[in-house]
């Protein structure tokens, strides 16, 4: 993810790109989460860390 773009933007392309690609396929918020977190600069990376060390996953929920 580059710098300048915000997190709304990058998710609904991901989420686009996961549609796209797993029609059939339901991923779970959990993985799609994980995913957006390793994708942030690493400007990011202890904020994501935390995040995914807090076990907070399950109470983060996915935008539509």
């Amino acid at each position: 993810m580059k710098a300048n773009k915000s997190i709304y933007k990058m998710h609904i392309r991901f989420i686009i790109f996961v549609n796209e690609n797993y029609l059939e396929k339901k991923i779970e918020n959990k993985k799609i989460i994980v995913k957006i977190l390793r994708s942030l600069p690493r400007a990011w990376e202890p904020k994501a860390t935390a995040i995914e060390e807090g076990k907070k996953l399950k109470t983060l929920v996915k935008i539509n």
